[in-house]
């Protein structure tokens, strides 16, 4: 359960004005609007007229920066719960931030209403802290594309952070110096990295840049990677992995891996049959939480990064 938001906007598009709409919400993505007029002819006839002032526009040189779409009208809601939300610890232990419908809030972790960071049309989502605590990064598709954004915790100094245009991200995570992003990148398919077969990690420059590949470190390998985690001291990545190529939404496909930044090794931490994800390493850097299956309920449990013994904390 969250504190009671601050009124949260919804931006409906001019082109939806009229028309009933129908909104189904995912965290990986934004928004998809559905059209529901009230006669199938007022639709075909509106679907030709769109195509045919469409047709005579001239279409921008860089269609990632182009969102012709302005609103119309905003919607209010308060709540004091969400679903199927990312969110993140302040480094002090005192703040938490979380996505909600698109955008960013932050409530005290003893509760209480939740301060709104970034609004719009645009989806923003996937927020987490720098190891300072003064900043958030997160993905958005503000700029057409699914990219890396930084903002301060206040909300002010929000500035791009990659220019991905035909590949999207997500996902991210702060080196503990705070220096570098990580996040998981993939294209259409079907390129060669491809949201199917294909998912690196690439390491971003707090400062921006083109990034580089962290993982896989050998060329041509394919692999599907998700949810990093560093060690405290930084050299160590832990994240879920499998072979790549898609398969279906198979229970233990991904395990979790250690990948050591200094040797350019890595190795299985686990071999679940309910497979691993979404490692989370403690402070002293002894402890790994992640998640796995626990016959048709998701479960977590608990690595001694020292024994390698596990434990269940939620079954």
């Amino acid at each position: 359960m969250l504190g009671a938001t601050e009124a949260t906007q919804a931006e409906v598009p001019a082109s939806a004005a009229g028309w009933r709409v129908a909104a189904t919400v995912d965290t990986f993505a934004s928004p998809i609007v559905t059209l529901m007029p009230p006669f199938s002819r007022a639709l075909a006839l509106a679907a030709g007229l769109a195509a045919a002032n469409l047709q005579a526009q001239s279409v921008p040189a860089d269609t990632a920066l182009a969102l012709p779409i302005k609103p119309v009208r905003t919607l209010s809601f308060t709540t004091d719960e969400g679903t199927w939300i990312s969110l993140d610890v302040s480094p002090d232990g005192q703040r938490i931030v979380f996505d909600l419908l698109g955008d960013l809030y932050t409530i005290p972790i003893a509760g209480g209403k939740a301060t709104r960071l970034t609004s719009g049309m645009q989806w923003d989502c996937m927020p987490r802290w720098a190891p300072d605590g003064r900043t958030v990064a997160f993905i958005s598709d503000r700029d057409g594309s699914d990219n890396l954004w930084i903002v301060n915790a206040d909300g002010t100094g929000l500035r791009r952070l990659t220019k991905e245009v035909d590949n999207a991200l997500s996902s991210p995570e702060w080196t503990p110096d705070g220096q570098y992003l990580v996040a998981r990148r993939f294209g259409p398919y079907p390129t060669n990295e491809n949201y199917l077969t294909n998912v690196p990690l690439w390491i971003y420059h707090r400062d921006g840049g083109a990034g580089a590949e962290l993982f896989p470190a050998r060329t041509g390998r394919m692999t599907t990677n998700t949810g990093a985690t560093f060690s405290p001291d930084g050299r160590f990545v832990y994240f879920g992995s499998h072979a790549g190529g898609y398969g279906g939404e198979t229970i233990g496909q991904y395990q979790v891996v250690m990948f050591d930044r200094q040797l350019g090794v890595e190795r299985n931490v686990t071999a679940a049959v309910g497979g691993g994800l979404r490692p989370a390493v403690s402070p002293d850097g002894r402890w790994m939480a992640y998640a796995t299956r626990a016959g048709t309920k998701t479960a977590l449990r608990l690595r001694d990064l020292r024994t390698s013994d596990d434990t269940w904390l939620v079954a």
